[in-house]
C-alpha cells in the first residue's frame, strides 16, 4: 500500500464514505497487530512535542511508524485545526513514518470515533508501531485505553492541584507517567509526590505492573530515550504469560460492541417514525 493509497483509505474510513466498511474488512484480514502506544494528558502538557521527539527513536530501529493525532475541531467546519502538523515533521522523523491528524468532531473520550478503524489500516499497511495522541484527558476521557497496549500520561508542574485531578482516573490510566518541562519549578516535587501516591495506590490499568514516573524536557529531547526504554519494558511485561493476547481479546470484544452500538444509533437516527416520536 503506497502512502497515497493509505491516505485515501484513512480519509474514506474517517468520513465513513461509500464502501468504507468493505475497505476496513479487507484491511482487517491483512493487518498484523502493531505495538500500540497512547500518549494522553491535559491540554498544553507538551504531548505533541514529546511525540515528535519519540517517533524518530522508534523509527531508528527500522520499524515503520504510524502516528494518529486527534486535533480540536473547528466550530464552523468540523475539521481539525491541525495544530499537531505544525509541530511534527514526518520527513525529519525518519523513513517509514506516516502522520495523520484527525478532527475530534466532538467525540466523547478524547478520540475520534473512526480512529479504531484507522489503526487497523495502519497495521494493514505494515506499521509496526502505532502512536495515538489524544486530544486531552480528563474525567471520562479515557477511551484511549480501549485502543492501545501502553498508556503514557503526560503532566506538567504548573497543572495546579494535579493529585486531586488524578482522582478522576488519570492515575489509574497510566502505565507510565511523565512530568514534562522538567526545568520548571516544582517538577521534581511533582515527580516525588507521584511516586509516593503510586506506592500505596492499588488501582492499576495493568495489574502487576508498577507504573514508572519519569521526567522529560520534550523541547530539548531530555529524558526521551529513558521514556522509550520504559515503553519497551512495559511491552516486555505484557508479552509474558499471555497478558498482551488477553488485552487484545478484551479490546476486540469492546470494538465489536462499539460497532453494534454505532450501527444501532445510525439506524435509529434514520428512522422517521422514531424521529417524530422524539420530537414530541
Amino acid at each position: 500500500m503506497t502512502p497515497g493509497d493509505l491516505a485515501r483509505a484513512l480519509t474514506l474510513v474517517e468520513n465513513q464514505g461509500p464502501g468504507w466498511e468493505r475497505v476496513l474488512a479487507a484491511a482487517a484480514r491483512k493487518a498484523r497487530p502493531a505495538a500500540r502506544l497512547g500518549i494522553t494528558g491535559p491540554p498544553g502538557a507538551g504531548k505533541s512535542t514529546l511525540v515528535s521527539r519519540l517517533v524518530p527513536l522508534l523509527s531508528r530501529g527500522k520499524d515503520p511508524v504510524g502516528v494518529i493525532a486527534v486535533d480540536p475541531s473547528s466550530q464552523f467546519t468540523g475539521g481539525a485545526l491541525l495544530g499537531d502538523r505544525f509541530r511534527f515533521d514526518p520527513k525529519a522523523a525518519g523513513p517509514g513514518v506516516f502522520f495523520r491528524s484527525v478532527a475530534h468532531r466532538g467525540a466523547e473520550g478524547g478520540l475520534a470515533l473512526a480512529v479504531r478503524g484507522m489503526v487497523t489500516l495502519l497495521e494493514a499497511a505494515g506499521k509496526r508501531w502505532v502512536v495515538l495522541e489524544s486530544l486531552g484527558v480528563g474525567q471520562g476521557e479515557l477511551d484511549i485505553l480501549s485502543l492501545v497496549d501502553t498508556v503514557v500520561v503526560v503532566l506538567v508542574p504548573e497543572s495546579g492541584d494535579y493529585i486531586q485531578a488524578l482522582k478522576a482516573g488519570i492515575l489509574e490510566a497510566g502505565d507510565i507517567l511523565v512530568v514534562n518541562k522538567m526545568d520548571r519549578e516544582g517538577a521534581t516535587m511533582m515527580r516525588d509526590e507521584l511516586v509516593d501516591v503510586l506506592s500505596y495506590s492499588k488501582a492499576r490499568r495493568c495489574p502487576g505492573w508498577q507504573p514508572r514516573v519519569l521526567m522529560t524536557d520534550a523541547r530539548e529531547g531530555k529524558g526521551v530515550p529513558e521514556l522509550l526504554e520504559a515503553v519497551r519494558a512495559h511491552r516486555a511485561f505484557l508479552a509474558k504469560e499471555g497478558r498482551l493476547e488477553a488485552l487484545h481479546r478484551a479490546q476486540a470484544a469492546q470494538a465489536v460492541l462499539g460497532l453494534v452500538q454505532a450501527g444501532l444509533a445510525r439506524r435509529l437516527s434514520g428512522d422517521a417514525a422514531i424521529a417524530r416520536r422524539l420530537e414530541t
